[in-house]
């Protein structure tokens, strides 16, 4: 609006104060918009408002006593510029009703001026997707959201060495919002997508403290994956809908991903209305995001018995890879089976496999310095059991938090190490036969259940790695040779089998995690003494072994 028009719009409804000032007219509503700029109002059409509040009160009528009102109204930092004058012109109106004798015409003039002005501002162009300005009080007093069903909900469970679905704690399903409550950044539900299975439903009410067209207060939307879905007026009071998560990702080899974090379904929740109210703060139009995580629950269990037992030389035309143990995987979604053989495999060939075939790299390098060359071995990894459950969880704290992703684990594994070559070693004249062996068990325990988002799951399993490390034993059967000549060792040899076992985010990325094991021997070497009847003792250090990557198996 020009200042044509403004003069116009106030000589026609103040017209006796209009002509009293005169010339002085335009300086009057220079320092009432120099006033207004003090309340950060900027909208053209509340400046002007505010102006015509001057010309029916007074200039800076906030100032006096007795409008004291109008001056916490004005600083108030919570209401808006329309708000703020909306409310400003109803008090003012019934101000002057109260206090003067002819108020009535007063309060009418304050109020025709107002509605003039508000008639310029909407005869301005604006976009077609801008709303004329508000003009009467139209607010939402209460906004409830709340889950209809929730009692569905179940996860695993371990209790005396059994697994079972079973019910999840109830948690507070409802948010009431008024005036003056935050609004949350995100409600948070559970739901499935396949046919026959429990879904979340979604309902909002809202009661309206005043409304300006019951056609079109309060409305509501619904921005998702799905699409946009949309109520206007009464339809819009009393709304619930079926919440669904995203479609899961095609599956590969190994499905599901162990502990995959999938993905919420992201949808935003509009509540439009004026936001304008005659006293108080309104609640007005509010978005928030509406986070839907699938629901499905997860089991994972494998149970092993492994027990080769290889010695090479291995026979000719023997087989490449004498399977000897035994895996079973169960793998559920909510109590239903998915296929497991390829967990199967992975553990039964895979990780075998790959044992046999660093063995044959150890004993090729065996055989490299010695003659005669035999090794046994009988190695069982991970024999026992192992389980896994996992799953989203809505917070403790309500539905207005984020969800969580829950994981039990229960481990408990034992694995028998008897490891031994042998050889022939010449040195000088002398020759000996040398032992180098490995016997032990490495037992792998551990339990956890991660159920609280502080608790990052990256550094909760990484605490339950297993490492271990298995020093080589050497022991010596000297050969007689004629001339009486013979080694001893002058100590222990150095050298061992390490190991690491656990659970790790997927190398190939995508989400999820994987079971993995690296083994791996470092050099072997043992200081000898040489007797030589003749030439006396000498030293010598011995080296027997190089590091060998025995195995670095994952599977997830």
């Amino acid at each position: 609006m020009n200042t044509t028009t403004w003069s116009a719009i106030l000589a026609a409804h103040w017209p006796e104060l209009s002509a009293r000032l005169g010339a002085r007219l335009e300086d009057f509503v220079t320092a009432a918009r120099q006033k207004a700029s003090l309340y950060q109002l900027q909208m053209d059409a509340a400046v002007a408002r505010y102006v015509n509040l001057c010309f029916a009160l007074g200039p800076n009528f906030e100032d006096k006593a007795e409008n004291e009102w109008a001056l916490a109204l004005l600083s108030n930092e919570t209401l808006t510029d329309w708000v703020k004058v909306h409310q400003l012109v109803v008090r003012a109106a019934a101000e002057l009703r109260r206090s003067q004798a002819d108020g009535g015409r007063a309060a009418l003039q304050l109020q025709h001026a107002d509605a003039a002005f508000m008639d310029a501002s909407d005869a301005l162009p604006r976009a077609d997707d801008v709303e004329p300005l508000s003009r009467v009080a139209c607010d939402v007093d209460i906004l409830d959201i709340s889950l209809l069903e929730h009692d569905w909900r179940r996860e695993y469970t371990h209790a005396n060495d059994v697994w079972a679905m079973t019910p999840v704690a109830p948690i507070a399903n409802a948010l009431r919002l008024s005036a003056g409550t935050p609004i949350p950044r995100q409600i948070t539900v559970l739901s499935h997508l396949a046919i026959g299975a429990p879904k979340a439903r979604v309902q909002v009410r809202q009661l309206m403290h005043a409304c300006c067209d019951q056609d079109r207060h309060p409305a509501l939307s619904l921005i998702g994956p799905r699409g946009l879905t949309r109520w206007q007026g009464y339809p819009a009071r009393a709304v619930s809908w079926d919440v669904f998560p995203h479609a899961p990702e095609p599956a590969n080899r190994l499905s599901p991903l162990l502990l995959e974090e999938t993905q919420a379904a992201i949808s935003a929740l509009n509540a439009q209305c004026c936001g304008l109210r005659d006293t108080g703060v309104p609640i007005g139009a509010f978005q928030t995001w509406l986070w839907c995580y699938p629901a499905d629950q997860y089991l994972f269990v494998v149970k092993r018995s492994a027990e080769p037992d290889w010695h090479w030389p291995l026979e000719k035309n023997a087989a490449a890879q004498p399977l000897q143990s035994q895996t079973t995987c169960t793998v559920e979604r909510d109590r239903t089976a998915l296929p497991g053989k390829a967990w199967d495999a992975g553990f039964d060939q895979d990780l075998q496999q790959q044992l046999f075939n660093g063995l044959e790299g150890l004993f090729a390098d065996w055989s490299a310095v010695t003659s005669n060359s035999t090794m046994h071995a009988a190695i069982g990894l991970l024999n026992g059991q192992a389980a896994l459950s996992w799953g989203w969880r809505e917070s403790a704290q309500g539905m207005d938090e984020p969800a969580v992703m829950r994981v039990v684990g229960q481990v408990d594994f034992n694995q028998p190490f008897e490891l031994e070559l042998a050889g022939d070693v010449t040195l000088g004249i002398t020759q000996t036969r040398m032992r180098l062996s490995i016997q032990s068990n490495v037992p792998i325990a551990w339990s956890l259940e991660r159920a609280r988002p502080q608790d990052n799951l990256l550094e909760t399993l990484v605490a339950k790695t297993a490492q271990w490390k298995l020093d080589f034993q050497i022991a010596f059967d000297p050969i007689a040779v004629e001339d009486a000549a013979m080694v001893s060792t002058v100590s222990g040899c150095t050298g061992s089998l390490t190991g690491e076992f656990g659970l790790r985010p997927r190398t190939q990325g995508g989400g999820g995690w994987q079971w993995y094991m690296r083994m791996q021997t470092t050099s072997v070497a043992v200081d000898v003494a040489l007797h030589d009847p003749v030439l006396g003792v000498s030293r010598k250090t011995l080296s027997l072994l190089p590091a060998i990557k025995l195995l670095d198996w994952s599977l997830g």
